[in-house]
Protein backbone atom coordinates (compact mmCIF):
# COMPACT_ATOMS: atom_id res chain seq x y z
CA UNK A 1 0.00 0.00 0.00
CA UNK A 2 1.88 3.22 -1.13
CA UNK A 3 -0.08 5.69 1.42
CA UNK A 4 0.62 3.11 5.07
CA UNK A 5 4.49 3.32 3.34
CA UNK A 6 6.47 2.82 6.69
CA UNK A 7 4.27 0.58 7.99
CA UNK A 8 4.80 -0.73 12.01
CA UNK A 9 6.59 -3.74 13.34
CA UNK A 10 4.90 -5.30 16.97
CA UNK A 11 7.13 -4.37 20.32
CA UNK A 12 8.08 -8.52 20.02
CA UNK A 13 9.40 -7.24 16.56
CA UNK A 14 7.43 -10.64 15.35
CA UNK A 15 4.84 -9.02 13.18
CA UNK A 16 5.06 -6.49 10.43
CA UNK A 17 1.53 -4.66 9.55
CA UNK A 18 1.57 -2.16 6.09
CA UNK A 19 -0.91 -1.42 3.29
CA UNK A 20 -2.29 -3.89 1.52
CA UNK A 21 -2.28 -4.50 -2.24
CA UNK A 22 -5.44 -2.75 -2.33
CA UNK A 23 -4.71 0.50 -0.51
CA UNK A 24 -7.92 0.50 1.75
CA UNK A 25 -6.67 -3.09 3.37
CA UNK A 26 -4.43 -3.89 6.33
CA UNK A 27 -1.76 -6.82 5.42
CA UNK A 28 0.03 -8.46 8.33
CA UNK A 29 3.49 -10.78 7.77
CA UNK A 30 4.83 -12.49 10.00
CA UNK A 31 8.55 -12.10 11.05
CA UNK A 32 11.59 -12.86 10.11
CA UNK A 33 10.72 -13.98 6.63
CA UNK A 34 7.40 -11.89 5.55
CA UNK A 35 5.35 -14.77 5.37
CA UNK A 36 2.26 -13.21 4.61
CA UNK A 37 -0.42 -13.94 7.50
CA UNK A 38 -3.85 -12.16 7.10
CA UNK A 39 -5.54 -9.31 5.41
CA UNK A 40 -8.10 -6.60 7.26
CA UNK A 41 -10.35 -5.58 5.31
CA UNK A 42 -12.97 -2.78 6.20
CA UNK A 43 -12.12 0.46 5.70
CA UNK A 44 -13.55 2.14 2.49
CA UNK A 45 -10.60 4.35 2.32
CA UNK A 46 -6.88 4.55 1.92
CA UNK A 47 -5.48 3.49 4.59
CA UNK A 48 -3.06 5.82 6.32
CA UNK A 49 -1.78 5.23 9.90
CA UNK A 50 -1.18 1.85 12.21
CA UNK A 51 0.29 1.39 15.16
CA UNK A 52 0.75 -1.06 17.28
CA UNK A 53 -0.90 -1.24 21.13
CA UNK A 54 0.96 -4.22 22.21
CA UNK A 55 2.22 -8.03 20.36
CA UNK A 56 -1.31 -8.89 19.38
CA UNK A 57 -3.57 -5.53 18.84
CA UNK A 58 -2.87 -2.77 16.50
CA UNK A 59 -5.04 0.24 15.19
CA UNK A 60 -5.39 1.68 11.32
CA UNK A 61 -6.35 4.89 10.54
CA UNK A 62 -7.90 5.66 7.63
CA UNK A 63 -9.24 8.48 4.73
CA UNK A 64 -12.79 7.37 5.92
CA UNK A 65 -12.40 9.33 9.35
CA UNK A 66 -13.01 5.64 10.91
CA UNK A 67 -9.70 4.08 13.29
CA UNK A 68 -10.18 0.27 13.58
CA UNK A 69 -9.04 -1.60 16.43
CA UNK A 70 -7.59 -5.52 15.10
CA UNK A 71 -6.57 -8.75 16.45
CA UNK A 72 -3.73 -10.59 14.76
CA UNK A 73 -4.86 -13.34 17.05
CA UNK A 74 -7.20 -15.82 15.64
CA UNK A 75 -10.39 -14.35 17.29
CA UNK A 76 -13.92 -16.84 16.91
CA UNK A 77 -16.10 -14.08 14.66
CA UNK A 78 -13.28 -11.62 13.73
CA UNK A 79 -11.22 -14.07 11.56
CA UNK A 80 -11.63 -16.68 9.04
CA UNK A 81 -9.14 -18.87 7.38
CA UNK A 82 -9.02 -19.35 3.65
CA UNK A 83 -6.85 -22.09 2.42
CA UNK A 84 -6.89 -21.51 -0.86
CA UNK A 85 -4.80 -18.29 -0.38
CA UNK A 86 -2.77 -19.76 3.00
CA UNK A 87 -4.28 -16.03 4.83
CA UNK A 88 -6.43 -15.27 7.71
CA UNK A 89 -9.27 -12.77 6.25
CA UNK A 90 -10.00 -10.09 9.48
CA UNK A 91 -12.54 -7.96 10.29
CA UNK A 92 -11.90 -5.34 13.35
CA UNK A 93 -12.61 -6.10 17.29
CA UNK A 94 -13.74 -2.34 17.36
CA UNK A 95 -14.39 0.66 15.55
CA UNK A 96 -14.81 4.36 16.09
CA UNK A 97 -16.03 7.05 14.17
CA UNK A 98 -14.85 10.58 14.65
CA UNK A 99 -18.07 12.09 13.14
CA UNK A 100 -16.25 15.10 13.32
CA UNK A 101 -13.17 14.05 11.26
CA UNK A 102 -13.22 13.41 7.64
CA UNK A 103 -9.89 11.94 7.22
CA UNK A 104 -7.50 10.73 9.18
CA UNK A 105 -4.03 11.18 8.04
CA UNK A 106 -2.04 9.55 11.26
CA UNK A 107 -2.27 7.40 14.65
CA UNK A 108 0.31 6.96 17.29
CA UNK A 109 -0.44 4.91 20.58
CA UNK A 110 1.39 6.07 23.91
CA UNK A 111 1.94 3.39 26.61
CA UNK A 112 2.55 6.03 29.13
CA UNK A 113 -1.11 7.56 28.96
CA UNK A 114 -2.92 4.46 27.05
CA UNK A 115 -4.36 6.88 24.67
CA UNK A 116 -4.12 6.41 20.70
CA UNK A 117 -3.94 9.82 19.34
CA UNK A 118 -4.96 10.37 15.38
CA UNK A 119 -4.85 13.57 13.32
CA UNK A 120 -6.79 14.75 10.54
CA UNK A 121 -8.82 16.88 8.85
CA UNK A 122 -12.50 18.03 9.61
CA UNK A 123 -15.56 18.18 7.80
CA UNK A 124 -15.78 22.00 7.53
CA UNK A 125 -12.54 23.75 5.46
CA UNK A 126 -9.46 24.05 6.93
CA UNK A 127 -10.34 22.42 10.17
CA UNK A 128 -7.22 20.50 11.33
CA UNK A 129 -8.05 18.15 14.16
CA UNK A 130 -6.63 15.46 16.99
CA UNK A 131 -8.65 13.23 18.62
CA UNK A 132 -7.34 11.00 21.96
CA UNK A 133 -8.97 7.78 22.23
CA UNK A 134 -8.64 6.34 25.97
CA UNK A 135 -7.67 2.51 24.32
CA UNK A 136 -9.68 0.81 27.34
CA UNK A 137 -12.50 2.41 25.93
CA UNK A 138 -12.61 3.50 22.83
CA UNK A 139 -16.80 4.13 22.16
CA UNK A 140 -17.04 6.47 24.98
CA UNK A 141 -13.52 8.48 25.16
CA UNK A 142 -13.34 10.60 22.41
CA UNK A 143 -11.70 13.64 23.03
CA UNK A 144 -11.37 16.30 20.01
CA UNK A 145 -8.59 18.94 19.76
CA UNK A 146 -8.42 21.62 17.23
CA UNK A 147 -4.68 22.27 16.17
CA UNK A 148 -3.98 25.82 15.15
CA UNK A 149 -1.64 25.08 12.15
CA UNK A 150 -4.15 23.72 9.88
CA UNK A 151 -2.01 22.77 6.92
CA UNK A 152 -0.56 19.61 5.75
CA UNK A 153 -0.68 17.69 9.00
CA UNK A 154 1.42 14.62 8.19
CA UNK A 155 2.46 12.87 10.88
CA UNK A 156 1.83 12.47 14.73
CA UNK A 157 4.34 10.76 17.40
CA UNK A 158 5.02 10.11 20.81
CA UNK A 159 7.28 8.37 23.33
CA UNK A 160 6.74 5.43 25.20
CA UNK A 161 7.06 6.92 28.31
CA UNK A 162 5.94 10.95 28.24
CA UNK A 163 2.27 11.55 27.86
CA UNK A 164 3.53 14.30 25.04
CA UNK A 165 2.28 13.55 21.53
CA UNK A 166 3.91 16.04 18.42
CA UNK A 167 2.23 16.47 15.33
CA UNK A 168 4.46 17.74 12.08
CA UNK A 169 3.37 19.83 9.87
CA UNK A 170 4.74 20.97 6.60
CA UNK A 171 5.90 24.17 8.61
CA UNK A 172 5.79 23.65 12.10
CA UNK A 173 6.06 21.14 14.74
CA UNK A 174 3.24 21.23 16.96
CA UNK A 175 3.52 19.75 20.58
CA UNK A 176 0.30 18.44 22.62
CA UNK A 177 -0.05 17.03 26.04
CA UNK A 178 -2.50 14.63 26.98
CA UNK A 179 -2.76 16.11 30.78
CA UNK A 180 -3.81 19.42 29.34
CA UNK A 181 -4.49 18.98 25.83
CA UNK A 182 -5.86 22.60 25.28
CA UNK A 183 -2.62 23.83 25.57
CA UNK A 184 -0.57 23.47 21.97
CA UNK A 185 3.16 24.62 21.54
CA UNK A 186 4.05 25.70 18.21
CA UNK A 187 7.90 26.03 17.04
CA UNK A 188 7.80 27.03 13.32
CA UNK A 189 10.42 24.67 11.14
CA UNK A 190 13.60 26.06 10.16
CA UNK A 191 14.75 25.59 6.65
CA UNK A 192 18.38 24.82 6.38
CA UNK A 193 20.43 26.19 4.12
CA UNK A 194 22.72 24.30 1.31
CA UNK A 195 26.44 24.30 2.48
CA UNK A 196 28.59 26.78 0.38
Amino acid sequence: GINAEYGAVNPSKTFLATGGHNVNDLALYTLPNYDPYAVGEFHQGWLFGISWVNDFVLCTGAKDGIVSMWSILDVEGFSTFEPSCGLYRKTPLEIVSHGEIDRIRDIHYSPASKKLASIGYGKEKNDAVMSLLDINNVKSSLRLIRLPQKLENMAVSGHDSSPLFAVGSLSHLMIVDDRDPTTVDITSAKLLEPAH
